[in-house]
This record gives C-alpha cells, sequence and structure tokens, in this order.
C-alpha cells in the first residue's frame, strides 16, 4: 500500500506533484437498485462512464484534485458491463434505447444542460490504523454540488498509482426524481452506488 510514500508526498510543503488520470483504462459505473412491490419484475441498472479525465496536484495542505466525466458519452446497461458487475437479467436493445433517453434527458442526468460530472478532492488524510484515505470533496452532477467523503485505497503498479473506491449519493439531491411506473409499483431506489477504478501518471 501507498500509505508512507503519500504521507510523504501531502506533508511536504517545499515541493508539489502533478499527476494525470490515465483515461485510457480503469473505469467509472454507477448502480442502480429497483425496489417496490413488483421489483421481481423490474431490472437493476448500470451507468458506465465510458469518457473521463483529471488530474492531481500533491503539494501539502494546498494538494486537491478532480476527475470530470463526459455526460454525454455514458452508457446504460451494457451486457459486458452487467456482467463485470454482477447485475442480474438481460434487457434487449429497445428497452436500453429507452431507459438511455430517460437518463439522458431533462428528467435524468439533462446532458445538453449538463455535460459534466465532476468530482473535486479538496483535502486528504489517512485513516489511523488503517491502509485506507479518507478523502473530503465536492460532487456536482446537474449544475448541483454536494459536499461528500470517499474512502479510497491506493495500489502502486508499474503503470502508474491505482486508487478505487465507492461513493453512495441519493439523485434526488441533485434534481432527479427517481423513475418510476404502474404508480410506484416499481421503481428504483433514490440511491446510486458508484464504484471507480483509476490510474494516476505523474505528468
Amino acid at each position: 500500500m501507498l500509505a508512507p510514500l503519500l504521507a510523504a508526498l501531502l506533508l511536504a510543503p517545499a515541493s508539489s506533484q502533478e499527476f494525470v488520470i490515465d483515461a485510457s483504462t480503469g473505469s467509472i459505473i454507477a448502480v442502480l437498485e429497483s425496489e417496490g412491490a413488483l421489483k421481481a419484475l423490474a431490472h437493476d441498472h448500470v451507468v458506465d462512464a465510458r469518457e473521463f479525465e483529471g488530474e492531481l496536484t500533491v503539494a501539502g495542505e494546498a494538494s486537491n484534485g478532480q476527475v470530470r466525466v463526459g455526460a454525454e458519452w455514458i452508457e446504460i446497461d451494457a451486457p459486458a458491463t452487467r456482467e463485470a458487475a454482477k447485475v442480474e437479467g438481460k434487457l434487449s436493445e429497445k428497452d436500453r434505447e429507452k431507459i438511455r433517453e430517460q437518463m439522458r434527458g431533462p428528467k435524468g442526468l439533462s446532458v445538453k444542460d449538463h455535460p459534466k460530472i465532476v468530482f473535486r478532492a479538496l483535502k486528504a488524510y489517512q485513516v489511523e490504523g488503517e491502509s485506507i484515505w479518507m478523502v473530503d470533496g465536492e460532487f456536482e452532477l446537474r449544475g448541483v454540488k454536494q459536499a461528500v467523503q470517499i474512502p479510497v485505497e491506493f495500489e502502486r503498479s508499474a503503470r502508474g498509482t491505482w486508487f478505487h473506491g465507492r461513493l453512495r449519493i441519493k439523485p434526488s439531491d441533485y434534481g432527479i426524481k427517481p423513475f418510476k411506473v404502474l404508480g410506484g409499483m416499481i421503481r428504483v431506489k433514490d440511491e446510486a452506488l458508484i464504484r471507480f477504478r483509476l490510474l494516476a501518471r505523474p505528468r
């Protein structure tokens, strides 16, 4: 784990190091679960970020970072992603297209008005006795910003530094009303679990 290395970097005020997110690898996905009296007839959904970028500056207490996701390029319920995320069930291409239009439209992500989904890291510190760092930051969706805290694990490799973690958000906090049908007997939970695994390389 990188806890000693990162601690040394974060506490070094005399210099800074720049990193960039390698957009050619890694993943950012969100899992949306269904609920309601007729849940057995519904499907959970997987949202897959196909375009993202970001950078990280390590400079003592001034350390910060940002990851930006292109909302227009988000994919919905791709079979391979559903399988990788261990989400059961298959959807037809017709159903996928309908769900995609709803999620991308004005009642969903509203990609035309808000083309970027952004996470900004403002502060990071190691959890005592753990190989996990807590990152305080801000998550922006549909132009709405909410303070968040994310536990992140770091792993060094020959290709760079991997960091992975998860974040739970309530779509309604960002102006997205959960979709429902049959009077709410089938509906999407007002909770999304975002999981990420990203590679950072020195600039």
